[in-house]
C-alpha cells in the first residue's frame, strides 16, 4: 500500500526531530501531542489491516493512513517554523470549539477586550490586532480609548500577558506611542 510505504519513511525523520527538540515546554508538549496522535492512527492501521478487508475497512484503514501522514507533515511544518506552535494550538481548539482559556494566545483575542497598562489603569478596548498568522508573531494591538479619541496602537513588546477578556500590558499607558 503507498500510503503506508509514504507513512514508514517519513514518520522516523519527524519523530527523531521531535525527540531532539529543545524549545519551550509549550512547544515540545504540542509536538509530542501532535506525534501521538499521528502514532495512534497508524497503529489503529496495524491493528486492523489483514487480507480480504471489506471496502468497510479498507476506507476506514486509508482515513487513518492519511491522517498518519497529516500529522507527519503538521510536525513538520512545526519543527521547521516552531513559532507555528501557538497558530497550531489555537486552530486546534477553534476545531474542537473550546472557549478561550485563561493562558490565552493573541489569536483569541477578540474585539472589545480590556487593555490594562502595568499599573492595572484602563488603556482602553481592543479594536483588532494585528499579526502575522502563519507564523504566529503578533505586531501590534489597536486600542480604542473612546469616541474622539485617537487609536492606541500596542506594540507587541508592551504586551506582557493576555489573559480571558483581559490584556496587561509591561508599561504604563503613558510610554505608549500617540
Amino acid at each position: 500500500m503507498c500510503l503506508r510505504g509514504a507513512y514508514d519513511a517519513l514518520a522516523p525523520r519527524v519523530e527523531g526531530a521531535v525527540e531532539a527538540y529543545a524549545g519551550p515546554p509549550r512547544a515540545s508538549a504540542q509536538l509530542r501531542r501532535t506525534r501521538a496522535e499521528m502514532s495512534s492512527a497508524a497503529d489503529f492501521v496495524d491493528a486492523v489491516l489483514r487480507p480480504g478487508l471489506g471496502p468497510v475497512d479498507r476506507g476506514e484503514v486509508r482515513w487513518r493512513l492519511l491522517d498518519a501522514l497529516g500529522h507527519v507533515y503538521l510536525l513538520g511544518q512545526l519543527l521547521a517554523v516552531p513559532t507555528l506552535v501557538e497558530a497550531a494550538r489555537v486552530e486546534q481548539q477553534h476545531a474542537e470549539g473550546l472557549r478561550t482559556t485563561t493562558d490565552a494566545s493573541w489569536l483569541q483575542i477578540e474585539t472589545g477586550w480590556l487593555v490594562l497598562d502595568r499599573e492595572g489603569e484602563r488603556v482602553g478596548l481592543v479594536q483588532r490586532t494585528v499579526g502575522d498568522r502563519l507564523t504566529g508573531e503578533l505586531e501590534r494591538i489597536d486600542v480604542t480609548a473612546g469616541p474622539n479619541v485617537a487609536t492606541v496602537c500596542v506594540p507587541s513588546s508592551a504586551v506582557a500577558t493576555v489573559d480571558l477578556g483581559e490584556i496587561r500590558l509591561a508599561v504604563s499607558r503613558h510610554e505608549l506611542p500617540r
